[in-house]
């Protein structure tokens, strides 16, 4: 049986200055090195990881490192696994990405890209891993370090084990 775990990263900047995230490349808060440390902690107690792969985000490298530092399990960084090209509003406080792009009068689903972007990326591996099309109604939210826990069995059932586990965060 295989594993995957699937994790955001912590609180950042942009989430406390009201911005819009996707690849613009802000840093973790106090509070957001605080959840990664937990979450690493939380990942030593429970788990033996073989693999780490991260995004090349700051946000993301430093949950990643957090991990890394626990479990002694080196990262391999990858841009494939950036969050979602939201275009022209990466960095964009949200009040004027609303104002320049506004909500079409029929609602734009949670996979309408914005100018220039694309789906979410934790969504999207959703999708990969239940082999849906890129397109399917599917919107997986995750809060600050959520874990997803998928099962890959030896007979090729696929299992979704947790979706934004968030146990390590009791503490705070």
């Amino acid at each position: 049986m295989v594993e995957i775990m699937v994790v955001r990263h912590g609180q950042s900047e942009a989430d406390i200055l009201n911005r819009c995230e996707g690849r613009a490349d802000f840093s973790l808060t106090d509070l957001g090195l605080q959840q990664a440390q937990l979450l690493a902690e939380w990942i030593q107690r429970n788990y033996a990881l073989d693999a780490i792969f991260c995004s090349t985000l700051i946000r993301a490298k430093q949950t990643a490192a957090a991990i890394a530092e626990l479990t002694q399990v080196p990262v391999t960084y990858d841009n494939d696994l950036m969050e979602q090209n939201n275009g022209v509003i990466a960095g964009m406080l949200r009040d004027e990405a609303l104002m320049k792009y506004p909500i079409p009068a029929g609602g734009r689903k949670r996979h309408d890209a914005i100018e220039g972007g694309e789906s979410g990326m934790i969504s999207m591996l959703f999708r990969a891993f239940l082999n849906l099309p890129y397109h399917s109604e599917i919107f997986i939210p995750t809060g600050d370090t959520g874990v997803h826990l998928w099962q890959y069995e030896p007979s090729g059932k696929k299992v979704i084990m947790a979706t934004n586990w968030q146990e390590h965060l009791a503490a705070t």
